[in-house]
């Protein structure tokens, strides 16, 4: 007597919710993102001049590294299109759903560029209570909080770095 087992039905395939697909999307983005700064990065990498000490230069680690970085972006680029479904909410609901991501990298971007100007204490202290003030909940004790972590990690760290280490962190060219 045998016992005839019986395959199990085939699953129709899922479809992907919007959490799904916005994730893709978001994926592919920052893959994007990862490939143009690691491009630009690469090329200032190789503008490093050379020392006589180092016989392959300041900028070899570095030219390595972002190659490498350059290639797994390409190929999460390529698997993120391929699996990407054609359909899904619009630029719009994407803007929506990911403006707090949006908005730390705005600023991040803003940080980078008054760096040089402002110097490491003004800018990261700027940075980090704007980022904080528009990530946090809007209570007295969180904006307490903020302008604490605030001033501990950008004239904290500055002050750390100079009198510890001896390494002084950008100042302003502007002033």
């Amino acid at each position: 007597m045998s016992i005839a087992t019986k395959k199990p039905d085939a699953l129709p395939p899922a479809r992907a919710s919007a959490g799904q697909r916005t994730g893709d999307r978001s994926r592919l983005i920052a893959y994007l993102v990862l490939l143009i700064s690691s491009l630009g990065l690469l090329v200032v990498a190789l503008r490093l001049p050379s020392s006589r000490w180092e016989p392959l230069g300041a900028g070899t680690f570095p030219a390595l590294v972002l190659t490498l970085m350059i290639i797994i972006s390409g190929f999460g680029i390529a698997q993120e299109a391929r699996l990407r479904p054609r359909s899904g909410p619009g630029f719009s609901a994407f803007l929506r759903s990911h403006r707090l991501v949006i908005f730390t990298f705005v600023a991040f971007a803003i940080y980078t560029l008054v760096l040089p100007l402002l110097g490491f204490g003004i800018s990261t202290f700027a940075f980090l209570l704007v980022v904080q003030f528009g990530l946090a909940p809007s209570t007295w004790t969180a904006r307490i909080v903020a302008l604490v972590v605030a001033l501990v990690f950008s004239f904290g760290t500055a002050w750390f770095f100079a009198d510890l280490f001896g390494i002084f962190l950008p100042r302003a060219s502007l002033f």
